[in-house]
């Protein structure tokens, strides 16, 4: 026996195995869209991972989730607001002397600088440490934990959206 054709030219097999196919992949293809919008626009999910010690740690990426200009933040990067974390980056010395200091950014990417241009301001970490450490600068990432806030503040160093109360400096 021949399978019909349609004046389209198609079987009604090829045609019901083409409708199951859509059947199947519109719904994972929507899932993924959903979720992918989600992460994008920063609208539920969870920030950062936190660790067996109870330290998050957070991203650049998670912080930039800020939206510098409205202050508008996701539910998960309010969450840590007050919060113990844990955020690798840069250091750029607020200060002359450079192997002892209380304070400094931490930024993303070893040439940044607060001079021309500076990174956004979700992408800039003010720092204040409890007490000044002897470092030697250099451009190797660290990790920084401490307590973050998010506060938008401008400065004579340029604006920030974070900033952190330090308590640990470590290289990467």
């Amino acid at each position: 026996m021949s399978e019909q054709t349609e004046p389209t030219g198609q079987s009604s097999s090829h045609r019901q195995s083409h409708r199951n196919f859509l059947l199947l992949i519109v719904p994972m293809l929507s899932v993924v869209l959903i979720i992918g919008l989600s992460q994008w626009l920063g609208i539920g999910g969870s920030v950062g991972r936190k660790g067996r010690d109870g330290v998050t740690t957070v991203s650049w990426q998670d912080l930039s989730l800020l939206n510098f200009r409205t202050g508008q933040a996701p539910a998960g990067l309010k969450a840590l607001d007050g919060q113990p974390v844990r955020i690798p980056g840069f250091i750029v010395p607020l200060a002359d002397n450079l192997y002892s200091f209380d304070e400094f950014l931490l930024v993303p990417d070893p040439m940044a600088c607060i001079h021309v241009p500076p990174p956004p301001p979700n992408q800039m970490v003010y720092v204040r440490l409890n007490e000044p450490i002897s470092f030697r600068l250099s451009f190797d990432a660290v990790w920084v934990e401490g307590t973050l806030r998010l506060t938008i503040s401008d400065s004579e160093y340029g604006e920030t959206s974070f900033s952190l109360d330090g308590r640990h400096v470590r290289p990467y």
